[in-house]
């Protein structure tokens, strides 16, 4: 059973070298565990998992495993090979993280139906006899593949997954995808901060995003304090929404990379998937400015939990 609430989907800090640091990493674990997550999802698109081998990716999520006390999940699941895809998430699993989370789009090219998706995950599940819980996250990259009501039906039939990261940013879509879970113990995590509160309504399980890397409290208090009632949740809210439109055009990851070096726990603003030198001076900025607002929700948020 995975726990309800925040999973960050991190981000890999990387030193001048290239290397993964480990050492910001770990501050980077005491800050989002000290901020309120529920678990970590630790090798994910995020955290450059597309640039990353499968030795880094196993070390990766062994460092992350055993340097918290929260629950930990993770992909990985970059192969396109079906016996590669497999070998892979052995080693993923042999880890000790607490599940294994495959990527959607794996599974089927952008033209092949849910048969053929059903098909190969089948195979893929036949030949991964593991006893971990799995998880389905619609990765973006490189093609973002919804889960349709046939495929979600067939992924709770096998009563081997627990864990959805929905992508689809729409609330109809999650309120109809949680009326086909209904109480089962596979859990729904949004990953759009902004229709975070509506979809908590509707039963999702938590959030699974991008967000709660710089600031888990932000959506800490949109889950304790939702904006439907409460004057801080209210503006918890539009800071969200700001932040989400900002990271959307803020050449992430190397955007909240640059928050979180402000925060002192990143060294570098290094990244494998973007040259990280091309960012503008106006988006590191316009992060700085809205990091010191978030900073006013989160102090009103620490006091009003208290109380």
């Amino acid at each position: 059973m995975i726990s309800k609430g925040i999973f960050p989907t991190m981000v890999t800090p990387f030193n001048g070298n290239g290397n993964i640091d480990y050492g910001a990493l770990l501050k980077f674990i005491e800050k989002l565990e000290s901020d309120g997550a529920d678990g970590l999802f630790a090798v994910c698109q995020s955290s450059e998992m597309f640039n990353l081998t499968l030795d880094e990716k196993f070390r990766l999520a062994s460092f992350v495993r055993e340097n918290s006390k929260l629950q930990v999940i993770t992909s990985g699941h970059t192969q396109k090979d079906p016996k590669k895809q497999i070998e892979a998430m052995k080693k993923i699993a042999s880890s000790g993280v607490d599940a294994v989370v495959l990527i959607s789009n794996a599974f089927a090219a952008e033209d092949e139906d849910d048969d053929v998706f059903i098909k190969r995950l089948e195979y893929f599940l036949i030949n991964f006899k593991e006893e971990i819980p799995l998880g389905i996250y619609e990765c973006p990259y490189p093609y973002k593949r919804l889960v349709t009501d046939k495929t979600l039906e067939y992924i709770l039939s096998t009563k081997r997954f627990v864990f959805l990261k929905d992508t689809s940013c729409d609330v109809a879509t999650m309120a109809s995808r949680l009326s086909i879970i209904g109480d089962s113990p596979f859990g729904l995590y949004n990953a759009n901060i902004e229709t975070l509160a509506e979809t908590m309504r509707h039963g999702a399980a938590g959030f699974s995003g991008i967000h709660a890397n710089v600031s888990t409290k932000l959506v800490r208090c949109l889950l304790d304090f939702p904006p439907a009632g409460s004057a801080i949740g209210n503006k918890a809210q539009v800071i969200a929404e700001e932040f989400a439109e900002y990271l959307r055009h803020s050449f992430y990851p190397v955007s909240v990379k640059a928050m979180l070096m402000e925060l002192g726990i990143f060294n570098s603003i290094s990244t494998r998937v973007l040259d990280h030198n091309l960012i503008s001076d106006s988006i590191i900025s316009k992060g700085s400015e809205l990091l010191q607002r978030i900073k006013v929700i989160e102090n009103e948020y620490d006091k009003e939990s208290k109380m």
